[in-house]
């Protein structure tokens, strides 16, 4: 992809879109295969797809949230992470191993996922980190993980992630890597749309709240 996609239109008019980038010498056998039921496929978006050029840039890792324009919606027609397949999930219980850890600790994240129709298929399961207390600026909402899983029809799956101090630590102003004390939120899901949160305190010390 070398220019901006805008397929709203296409989407409105459409029961559902494959998008195939550059395929190469066999993706004709693997779009056929996907859209005849042979494949079940389960790709995510590497980009957000905007609904009109004037949202630019879109991406969803942003210092804040994004505030409405005057005669738009902020948010992109697709976000990063999306994308179906013929099989649908549901996310429960998300769990951790503690409320409160050291920096030389590890943290167990963990959800439920279940598949609810009668059809195999993969999943990427997302985890997103918050950092609420940080002595720098931080996008409000980070990727810290994800992992691909395969249910069979009506199966479920707990998936775990570790955290640590690589994926809550941070570059401060003098450039040096440090996990600072502080609270994040987790967030767990197949999408940006439909996350599970739960509070989290990484915390060597007492912390003021802001």
């Amino acid at each position: 992809m070398g220019r901006l996609l805008i397929v709203d239109e296409v989407v409105e008019h459409s029961a559902a879109v494959m998008l195939a980038w550059y395929p190469r010498m066999m993706g004709g056998h693997a779009i056929a295969k996907a859209v005849f039921r042979e494949y079940n496929p389960g790709g995510r978006l590497p980009i957000s797809l905007p609904l009109d050029e004037a949202q630019l840039p879109v991406y969803y890792n942003t210092y804040m949230p994004r505030g409405n324009y005057i005669n738009m919606e902020s948010t992109p027609s697709n976000s990063f992470g999306y994308g179906l397949s013929y099989t649908s999930f549901a996310y429960s219980k998300l769990t951790l191993s503690k409320e409160e850890m050291k920096s030389d600790e590890e943290q167990v994240v963990s959800a439920k996922v279940n598949s609810t129709r009668k059809i195999a298929g993969n999943e990427v399961v997302q985890l997103y980190l918050s950092d609420e207390i940080a002595s720098i600026g931080r996008p409000y909402l980070e990727l810290r993980g994800f992992k691909r899983i395969h249910l069979k029809p009506e199966e479920e799956q707990v998936v775990p992630f570790n955290l640590d101090k690589e994926e809550l630590g941070l570059y401060n102003q003098k450039n040096e890597f440090v996990v600072e004390p502080g609270q994040f939120t987790v967030s767990v899901g197949g999408d940006l749309d439909a996350l599970l949160d739960i509070e989290s305190v990484w915390r060597d010390q007492i912390v003021p709240s802001f």
